[in-house]
């Protein structure tokens, strides 16, 4: 879908405001499905199509910029009626794909110059240490979500959106 929308999703929607209004729609929206919806009990053999199309679309909504996958995916899975646990885990399971396809992308687009310019062993040693650093963090944020409450993610974006409206915005006034 990223793919599909990138000519729709234009330069005015990659603004401060545009995504510090995205941020705080992503924190609103933890919000309410941690205090206006009961947890579902079911699991990942439970699921039906519906509900992975809904979560699919959930995770479609980020790529607005501003709008958290793993928070529009989450949101999604919990509101279909998931657990809590089944809904951490296929949200960062939905990462997969989302990843995979956008470096088949970006190598595609790299030209042999940038390629030649770095040269293989950095970008192998930059990708073992991407790869090493984003699993423990995932593991981290997995475990965090489990145990913790969503409002405390639900802040986090608060505090992102008005650090990138409030500074971003002094940085380019004309944006």
């Amino acid at each position: 879908m990223g793919v599909l929308l990138k000519g729709i999703v234009g330069e005015t929607m990659k603004t401060p405001s545009f995504i510090s209004g995205a941020l705080a729609v992503t924190g609103t929206a933890l919000i309410v499905i941690e205090r206006f919806r009961t947890y579902g009990r079911r699991t990942e053999k439970d699921m039906t199509f519906v509900d992975a199309f809904i979560v699919g679309f959930g995770q479609t909504v980020a790529v607005l910029p501003g709008i958290s996958r793993s928070g529009s995916t989450l949101v999604a899975a919990l509101w279909v009626g998931l657990d809590r646990d089944t809904a951490v885990r296929y949200s960062f399971l939905l990462v997969i794909p989302v990843i995979l396809g956008s470096s088949v992308l970006a190598v595609g687009e790299a030209s042999g110059a940038i390629w030649s310019a770095i040269g293989i062993r950095p970008l192998i040693v930059s990708f073992i240490a991407s790869f090493v650093f984003s699993w423990v963090g995932i593991v981290w944020l997995i475990d965090f979500l489990k145990r913790g409450r969503l409002l405390y993610f639900a802040a986090y974006c608060y505090v992102v959106a008005f650090l990138v409206f409030r500074f971003v915005q002094e940085i380019s006034p004309a944006a």
